[in-house]
């Protein structure tokens, strides 16, 4: 019998190395190939993998830990701090959001269905952009500049109506907050 020296490899070893092996990019999914790694933790990818998405973020995909370089066996990339939000959002950005917001309060007067729906999102959720968005509405529905707007770009014959729209909005809205004892739009309750 042979004589045997150091430790023997067994089967489950040799698997567990080659799997190991065989760990595809985790960002094109494939072989990797001319391998790289980032300064922040173990992970590795395909070095053009990665410094393409350097370009965009520099944090791990896998992680999110920061990086500021890619090493591959031969060479080493600095990499700059990059963000992939803006801390400011721009006048575009801002101009959307002020338009979906006008739609989501135009929706919440005319739309019996829609208010619905959005009244029992305020009742059931305590999402700081659920509560934004209450605000919001109820801010407009309750400025007098607001709703003497709303009736002037209202066709003539269609007032009255558009009045007792506002009106069982108000009241909607003015409801959520005062089912039970307490409640305001100050100090909402919870159901």
């Amino acid at each position: 019998m042979p004589k045997q020296t150091g430790k023997s490899k067994t089967v489950k070893d040799t698997r567990i190395k080659k799997k190991k092996e065989e760990d595809p990019c985790c960002i094109c999914f494939s072989k990797k190939i001319n391998k790289a790694s980032i300064d922040c933790c173990s992970h590795t990818f395909c070095r053009k993998c990665i410094v393409k998405w350097s370009k965009t973020e520099n944090s791990c995909p896998q992680c999110r830990k920061k990086f500021h370089q890619v090493k591959t066996r031969n060479t080493k990339r600095r990499i700059e701090d990059k963000r992939q939000r803006p801390d400011d959002i721009t006048d575009e950005e801002r101009d959307n959001w002020a338009g979906l917001l006008s739609r989501a309060v135009l929706n919440f007067i005319r739309n019996d269905n829609y208010k619905l729906q959005l009244t029992s999102v305020f009742v059931r959720h305590e999402d700081p952009v659920v509560d934004r968005i209450y605000r919001f509405i109820n801010l407009y529905i309750n400025d007098d500049s607001f709703v003497e707007a709303y009736l002037e770009i209202t066709p003539e014959n269609l007032r009255d109506s558009a009045r007792a729209d506002i009106q069982i909005a108000k009241d909607c809205l003015h409801a959520v907050f005062q089912r039970e004892p307490g409640g305001s739009s100050d100090n909402p309750i919870s159901i």
